[in-house]
Protein backbone atom coordinates (compact mmCIF):
# COMPACT_ATOMS: atom_id res chain seq x y z
CA UNK A 1 0.00 0.00 0.00
CA UNK A 2 3.14 2.54 0.73
CA UNK A 3 4.93 2.11 -2.61
CA UNK A 4 1.23 2.37 -4.32
CA UNK A 5 0.88 5.79 -1.99
CA UNK A 6 4.38 6.39 -3.04
CA UNK A 7 4.08 5.86 -6.96
CA UNK A 8 0.57 7.93 -7.02
CA UNK A 9 2.61 10.92 -5.43
CA UNK A 10 5.41 10.92 -7.72
CA UNK A 11 3.10 10.86 -10.53
CA UNK A 12 0.97 14.06 -9.43
CA UNK A 13 4.08 15.95 -8.70
CA UNK A 14 5.34 15.48 -11.75
CA UNK A 15 2.13 15.97 -13.31
CA UNK A 16 2.01 20.21 -11.71
CA UNK A 17 5.01 21.30 -13.73
CA UNK A 18 4.42 19.22 -17.04
CA UNK A 19 0.84 21.12 -17.30
CA UNK A 20 3.08 24.18 -16.66
CA UNK A 21 5.12 23.76 -19.73
CA UNK A 22 1.90 22.28 -21.90
CA UNK A 23 1.73 23.90 -25.55
CA UNK A 24 5.26 25.64 -25.66
CA UNK A 25 7.81 25.01 -28.10
CA UNK A 26 11.18 24.03 -27.49
CA UNK A 27 13.99 26.85 -27.35
CA UNK A 28 15.67 27.38 -31.06
CA UNK A 29 17.98 29.68 -32.29
CA UNK A 30 17.53 32.40 -35.00
CA UNK A 31 19.85 34.12 -37.10
CA UNK A 32 21.39 37.48 -35.69
CA UNK A 33 22.24 40.44 -38.19
CA UNK A 34 24.90 43.08 -36.34
CA UNK A 35 26.69 46.21 -37.51
CA UNK A 36 29.84 47.46 -35.41
CA UNK A 37 32.42 49.98 -35.22
CA UNK A 38 35.92 49.43 -33.79
CA UNK A 39 39.06 51.40 -34.09
CA UNK A 40 42.74 49.48 -33.56
CA UNK A 41 46.12 49.90 -34.29
CA UNK A 42 47.67 47.43 -37.37
CA UNK A 43 51.47 47.04 -37.81
CA UNK A 44 52.45 46.32 -41.78
CA UNK A 45 55.39 44.40 -42.05
CA UNK A 46 57.01 45.44 -45.62
CA UNK A 47 60.14 47.35 -46.47
CA UNK A 48 59.98 48.63 -43.05
CA UNK A 49 57.37 48.42 -40.01
CA UNK A 50 54.57 50.90 -40.53
CA UNK A 51 51.66 51.64 -37.84
CA UNK A 52 48.69 52.48 -38.80
CA UNK A 53 45.23 53.62 -36.64
CA UNK A 54 42.55 52.02 -38.26
CA UNK A 55 38.90 52.38 -38.17
CA UNK A 56 36.39 49.60 -39.54
CA UNK A 57 32.81 48.92 -40.32
CA UNK A 58 31.99 45.75 -40.47
CA UNK A 59 28.04 44.18 -40.93
CA UNK A 60 27.75 40.28 -40.35
CA UNK A 61 25.06 37.75 -40.05
CA UNK A 62 25.16 34.76 -37.99
CA UNK A 63 23.04 32.07 -39.32
CA UNK A 64 20.88 29.49 -37.69
CA UNK A 65 24.43 27.08 -37.91
CA UNK A 66 26.53 29.58 -36.92
CA UNK A 67 27.95 30.50 -39.88
CA UNK A 68 29.40 33.72 -40.04
CA UNK A 69 29.39 35.91 -43.67
CA UNK A 70 29.59 39.56 -43.62
CA UNK A 71 31.59 42.77 -45.45
CA UNK A 72 34.34 44.69 -43.73
CA UNK A 73 35.44 47.86 -44.88
CA UNK A 74 38.26 49.79 -42.87
CA UNK A 75 40.37 52.72 -43.59
CA UNK A 76 44.45 52.54 -41.79
CA UNK A 77 46.31 56.11 -41.52
CA UNK A 78 50.12 55.60 -40.79
CA UNK A 79 51.64 57.53 -38.13
CA UNK A 80 55.60 57.71 -37.42
CA UNK A 81 57.98 59.94 -38.15
CA UNK A 82 58.98 58.69 -41.84
CA UNK A 83 55.13 58.33 -42.45
CA UNK A 84 53.14 60.31 -45.16
CA UNK A 85 49.70 59.74 -42.82
CA UNK A 86 48.33 58.74 -46.60
CA UNK A 87 45.74 55.95 -45.80
CA UNK A 88 45.09 52.39 -47.31
CA UNK A 89 41.52 51.56 -47.77
CA UNK A 90 39.81 48.11 -48.11
CA UNK A 91 36.39 46.24 -48.82
CA UNK A 92 36.86 42.79 -47.68
CA UNK A 93 34.50 39.64 -47.75
CA UNK A 94 33.84 37.89 -44.07
CA UNK A 95 33.26 34.04 -44.07
CA UNK A 96 33.35 31.53 -40.78
CA UNK A 97 32.33 31.06 -37.74
CA UNK A 98 31.86 33.06 -34.58
CA UNK A 99 35.16 32.39 -33.11
CA UNK A 100 37.59 32.86 -36.31
CA UNK A 101 36.35 34.24 -39.33
CA UNK A 102 38.70 35.16 -42.56
CA UNK A 103 38.85 38.22 -44.88
CA UNK A 104 39.37 38.25 -48.28
CA UNK A 105 38.85 41.25 -50.18
CA UNK A 106 40.58 44.85 -52.39
CA UNK A 107 42.21 47.71 -51.30
CA UNK A 108 43.88 50.95 -52.19
CA UNK A 109 47.15 52.00 -50.63
CA UNK A 110 47.80 55.84 -50.99
CA UNK A 111 50.77 56.08 -50.43
CA UNK A 112 52.10 53.69 -52.45
CA UNK A 113 49.55 54.92 -54.66
CA UNK A 114 48.47 51.31 -55.89
CA UNK A 115 45.58 48.64 -55.56
CA UNK A 116 46.21 45.71 -53.21
CA UNK A 117 44.69 42.04 -53.02
CA UNK A 118 43.92 41.78 -48.87
CA UNK A 119 43.86 38.39 -47.17
CA UNK A 120 43.89 37.32 -43.47
CA UNK A 121 42.19 36.21 -40.04
CA UNK A 122 40.71 37.79 -37.62
CA UNK A 123 39.35 36.18 -33.74
CA UNK A 124 38.26 38.74 -31.28
CA UNK A 125 40.27 41.48 -30.76
CA UNK A 126 42.88 40.77 -33.25
CA UNK A 127 43.41 40.24 -36.99
CA UNK A 128 46.74 38.88 -39.28
CA UNK A 129 47.34 38.73 -42.84
CA UNK A 130 49.18 39.78 -45.68
CA UNK A 131 48.61 42.78 -48.60
CA UNK A 132 49.89 41.78 -51.94
CA UNK A 133 50.28 45.23 -54.34
CA UNK A 134 49.50 44.72 -57.39
CA UNK A 135 52.92 45.67 -58.39
CA UNK A 136 54.05 42.44 -56.76
CA UNK A 137 54.82 43.59 -53.55
CA UNK A 138 54.47 41.87 -50.17
CA UNK A 139 53.64 43.04 -46.79
CA UNK A 140 52.55 40.66 -43.71
CA UNK A 141 50.10 42.73 -41.19
CA UNK A 142 48.89 42.17 -37.38
CA UNK A 143 46.71 44.67 -35.49
CA UNK A 144 44.39 44.09 -32.37
CA UNK A 145 40.94 46.59 -31.90
CA UNK A 146 37.97 46.85 -30.26
CA UNK A 147 36.15 44.54 -32.19
CA UNK A 148 35.14 41.74 -30.08
CA UNK A 149 34.10 39.47 -32.94
CA UNK A 150 30.36 38.71 -34.55
CA UNK A 151 27.44 37.72 -32.23
CA UNK A 152 26.22 34.23 -31.70
CA UNK A 153 23.25 32.75 -32.80
CA UNK A 154 19.64 34.29 -30.54
CA UNK A 155 17.59 32.18 -28.19
CA UNK A 156 14.01 32.39 -29.98
CA UNK A 157 11.13 30.77 -28.41
CA UNK A 158 8.65 29.89 -30.91
CA UNK A 159 4.62 30.35 -30.50
CA UNK A 160 3.13 27.29 -29.70
CA UNK A 161 1.61 25.23 -32.51
CA UNK A 162 -1.99 26.00 -33.70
Amino acid sequence: MRSIFRLMSLIVMLLIPATAFAGTAPPTYGPVTDTTVSIGLRFEFGDVVKPSVVGAVRTTNTSEDNVVTGALFDVAVPFGPDQNFLPTIRLMGVFGNPDVQGLAGVGFEFGENQGILAVGAQIKHLEGGVHVGFDGSFAPYAGASTYGGPPERSMTTLPPPG
